[in-house]
């Protein structure tokens, strides 16, 4: 449960959290850099090695959000969008699978109901002849 809070906070608070991770990645290449100095590489060579090192710093910044927040649920919302914006602009495609759902929809209970009757009539018409 407090994961979920947890997140919850996170959502509320995501820009500064966005800025205190680039901070923290920051001050982990200027060390892995100060390292690397400090046994003899010069100041680029020491940058590049601190950046091998420390690997790709976009997935590391992508791997982080994703734990910080619930990328299912954001990645629904964005197929909503959209779906919502597909809809919005083919007008004709829309009305056409609104009215197939419906009659779909519509029909299943229905044939289903009639079909049900029908069974249980021819049932119930057997048994009043057996007795």
């Amino acid at each position: 449960m407090i994961p979920f809070f947890r997140k919850l906070s996170w959502l509320r608070r995501r820009e500064g959290k966005e800025d205190d991770l680039e901070q923290e990645l920051q001050f982990h290449l200027d060390e892995e850099t100060c390292d690397r100095q400090t046994e003899g590489l010069a100041s680029e060579e020491a940058r590049a090695a601190a950046r091998r090192d420390l690997g790709n710093i976009t997935l590391i910044r992508e791997d982080t959000r994703a734990m910080w927040t619930w990328t299912v649920w954001e990645q629904f919302l964005q197929d909503l969008r959209y779906g919502t914006r597909a809809m919005l602009h083919n007008k004709a495609f829309t009305a056409l699978a609104a009215l197939s759902l419906a009659l779909g929809i519509g029909a299943t209970p229905r044939s289903t109901a009639s079909w049900t009757r029908f069974c249980c009539a021819r049932c119930l018409f057997r048994i009043r002849n057996i007795w």
